[in-house]
């Protein structure tokens, strides 16, 4: 499947660079008639249409051999201004050749020169657009490997801060209100939570205070007695070692 995108992603980008050069290449012609090739070549076939045709299978040829050539670019040990050099020249010899074999140009210089003006042209346009487009992809794939580099920071830095803290088990005896609990700013700052019952009556979280400093903390927070705030040390558990018998 994606070899036959390949394919038809150049065929169609070869048709269509075809069409544009040929059409740049008639306007120095006399009369403003559009020839798919030079009037000479057009001059062998018994039919305009057979002309077009045979053209469109070179632009075709065109858009496949441009889209092979641009494997050069995925050497990974080559500099982007080899690669683009090496690139250069590999295509404009193949459109050398096609430009021949097709009649756009004679074997006068000055032929062969507007043929390659035109080539160089396209050549930087297309390039340049390519450049820009990569840029921006690099630009996001970036963008999203620095945003996981910051999730892995964070989540060292979360590591070392679960060395300094226990897993409590925290029950209050009636109801509080937990917008303003989880917006106050000591839950916020010494509190990471790990899970909140359904009842929103008890969780679990993570803390580096004592049980009896936080449930004085706490007690502060939500206007809770102490009395009915059942703070459980649950990293006892974690540390024991069970043995099957």
């Amino acid at each position: 499947m994606k070899i036959f995108k390949n394919i038809l992603k150049g065929a169609s980008f070869g048709i269509t660079i075809g069409f544009l050069i040929s059409l740049i290449v008639s306007s120095f012609y006399e009369g403003g008639i559009y020839y798919p090739s030079s009037p000479q070549f057009v001059s062998t076939f018994s039919r305009e249409v057979d002309a077009i045709w045979y053209s469109i299978v070179i632009w075709t040829l065109i858009g496949l051999l441009f889209t092979w050539a641009g494997l050069i670019f995925t050497i990974e040990d080559w500099s982007l201004l080899k690669k683009t050099f090496i690139h250069f020249i590999v295509t404009l010899v193949i459109f050398s050749l096609i430009f021949k074999f097709t009649g756009w140009t004679d074997l006068s210089i000055k032929s062969y020169m507007i043929c390659v003006s035109i080539f160089c042209l396209a050549y930087i346009i297309i390039w340049t657009l390519t450049y820009k487009t990569t840029d921006k992809e690099l630009e996001m794939i970036n963008n999203k490997l620095t945003s996981k580099k910051i999730d892995k920071d964070y989540t060292e830095r979360l590591r070392k801060r679960r060395a300094h803290q226990k897993r409590y088990s925290i029950r209050f005896g009636q109801d509080i209100n937990w917008d303003e609990f989880l917006n106050n700013d000591f839950v916020k700052t010494n509190i990471d939570f790990i899970s909140l019952s359904k009842s929103k009556k008890s969780m679990q979280v993570w803390c580096s205070y004592t049980s009896v400093q936080i449930c004085e903390e706490l007690s502060k927070i939500t206007f809770v007695p102490k009395d009915k705030i059942t703070v459980t040390d649950l990293s006892v558990f974690d540390n024991l070692s069970f043995v099957r018998l």
